[in-house]
């Protein structure tokens, strides 16, 4: 049975405050207010779209990191967390960070912000299935990872260019 800290490792959630800021960022940057219940609800939708990234890629990869020595113990690998759970867990996750935002993006009535998800959700989903086996996987990142920032911008002010 996995433990807690198993999972904590599959979502790889000593990293998400460098997901969840950016995003943040991005809410600020549009003229947002850090110590608001939005930029909360900015960064909970920044930490669900780490942690589903994290888990789709560490389920994609999980036959090329059992040759990695550097990833022996990782729960997928060990076997302490299974597939299917971790198909559950990245869908849950997938279906919270959709939620989330599609909730701002249609309080603002973005058409830009949904193909901005969009996109960022059909680039991040390539990397994922791509990273170890295609040396062309860091584009997905880039448009995947990269674009997801400026989701808060354009549900906050309608257009690409920042609050000054």
């Amino acid at each position: 049975m996995a433990s807690f800290g198993d999972w904590m490792r599959l979502l790889r959630i000593h990293s998400a405050a460098l997901t969840w800021g950016v995003i943040v960022l991005g809410y600020i940057v549009a003229g947002g207010t850090l110590f608001s219940w939005e930029a909360l609800i900015w960064a909970l939708i920044g930490t669900s779209w780490h942690a589903w990234g994290f888990t789709m890629n560490s389920w994609c990869d999980r036959a090329i990191d059992k040759a990695d020595v550097g990833k022996k113990d990782f729960p997928l690998v060990t076997g302490t967390i299974t597939d299917d759970q971790a198909v559950y867990l990245t869908q849950a996750l997938l279906i919270i960070t959709v939620v989330l935002t599609a909730w701002h993006i249609a309080k603002a009535n973005s058409v830009v912000g949904l193909v901005l998800l969009t996109i960022t959700i059909v680039f991040g989903s390539a990397y994922n299935i791509y990273s170890k086996r295609s040396p062309w996987a860091w584009v997905a990142l880039t448009f995947g990872w990269g674009l997801f920032p400026l989701i808060p911008v354009v549900t906050l002010t309608s257009q690409l260019t920042p609050a000054v």
